[in-house]
C-alpha cells in the first residue's frame, strides 16, 4: 500500500508540473496601437520606423465603396454587386490603410503605389483590378 501511495504521489507531482509546463503564456497587458496590430513582417516594422502608420478607416472606406458602387459584368454573376472575399478585403485594407506624411506635398500619401497580385485563375482578380482602377 505504501508503494501505491508513493506512485500516486509521484503522479500527482508530475501532473502538477505538467500543468505548469503546458499552461498558456501570460498575455501582455501593454496597450497596442492599431499599427502594431497590422504588423505582419519585417518590412512593416521598417515602414513604421520610417514614419508610416495604419489608418484602418481609409481601407474600410475603400472596401465599402467597392461593395456599394461596383457591379460584376461577366458570367453568371453579371449585374450583381461586387462582394469582396477575404483575400480581396485583406489586400485592399493593406493597400489603402498604410499611409505616411509627405513633407514636400504637405499631405498624407499611401505607402504602396504598386501591387503585384499572384492568385490562381477564377478567383476574382480582373473584377478587383477593375474596381480599383
Amino acid at each position: 500500500m505504501s508503494g501505491r501511495d508513493n506512485r500516486s504521489g509521484r503522479r500527482k507531482t508530475w501532473v502538477e508540473q505538467g500543468s505548469n509546463l503546458f499552461s498558456k503564456p501570460a498575455v501582455s497587458t501593454e496597450p497596442q496601437t492599431v499599427t502594431d496590430i497590422w504588423l505582419e513582417d519585417a518590412s512593416d516594422k521598417h515602414a513604421v520606423a520610417n514614419g508610416c502608420l495604419v489608418i484602418p478607416e481609409l481601407g474600410q472606406y475603400a472596401c465599402d465603396w467597392i461593395e456599394k458602387h461596383c457591379y460584376l459584368t461577366e458570367g453568371r454573376w453579371s449585374g450583381k454587386r461586387f462582394k469582396l472575399i477575404d483575400w480581396q478585403r485583406k489586400l485592399i485594407m493593406r493597400l489603402f490603410s498604410w499611409v505616411r506624411w509627405d513633407e514636400d506635398l504637405q499631405t498624407i500619401v499611401r505607402r504602396f503605389r504598386k501591387c503585384f497580385c499572384a492568385v490562381p485563375k477564377k478567383n476574382g482578380k480582373s473584377p478587383l483590378c477593375a474596381a480599383l482602377s
